[in-house]
């Protein structure tokens, strides 16, 4: 059980949104603007069948607009081709926080060899993402100032692996100005994260 899930939502696991839904919310979106559309969240939360759903019904709507995908973990080729063949063109964006191996662990995030995440984006790149957008943290519990400067290192490896393939782009942003209420981080202390403040008074 999620454990922020139950406090706030009172429910025992997270709440997805149809595919029927989804392709309903595009369908109002593309109704007004022919600009890209951001599906925040990795499509395959919720499970690979509704993912599939997802990207069978997206693929009937024949769209003219852009899309952006997340990632929350490793993708292999069949993914990839699968978002080939449901939208004209799209991106990627992929939060790995940091090259350290140990600390995305300990954090949960893209829990995974930096060699994964590479294979990933090498998958990408190659089934026609056209911008490919990487964040990286500076203050993730265990970092130290040592482990952060790496990050530029392991840019400058990413840009010599992929021959400075200018879809590619990185972010390196502190984490703030504060955590989000409710959110795992928040709320669980063994992720390491020191509370200065906790109610809304204290935050406003």
């Amino acid at each position: 059980m999620c454990p922020t899930t139950a406090i706030f939502c009172n429910r025992g696991r997270p709440a997805f949104r149809s595919p029927e839904k989804l392709i309903q919310d595009i369908r109002t979106i593309r109704s007004f603007t022919g600009s890209p559309i951001f599906m925040v969240h990795d499509p395959r939360m919720g499970g690979d069948a509704r993912a599939d759903d997802f990207f069978d019904l997206l693929s009937k709507e024949r769209l003219s607009n852009e899309f952006v995908f997340e990632l929350f973990y490793p993708a292999d080729t069949a993914f990839f081709e699968m978002v080939q063949r449901s939208v004209p063109a799209w991106s990627l964006q992929v939060t790995i926080e940091t090259q350290d191996e140990r600390l995305r662990e300990n954090n949960g995030k893209f829990v995974c060899s930096n060699e994964d995440v590479e294979q990933t984006l090498a998958q990408a790149l190659s089934h026609g993402c056209r911008k490919l957008d990487m964040f990286f943290m500076v203050g993730i519990p265990g970092q130290s100032a040592a482990s952060a400067m790496q990050i530029i290192d392991y840019c400058e490896h990413l840009v010599l692996r992929f021959k400075a393939d200018p879809r590619l782009h990185f972010f390196v942003a502190p984490l703030g100005p504060f955590l989000d209420p409710g959110s795992r981080a928040f709320e669980d202390p063994k992720l390491g994260y020191k509370h200065l403040h906790t109610t809304l008074e204290e935050h406003r």
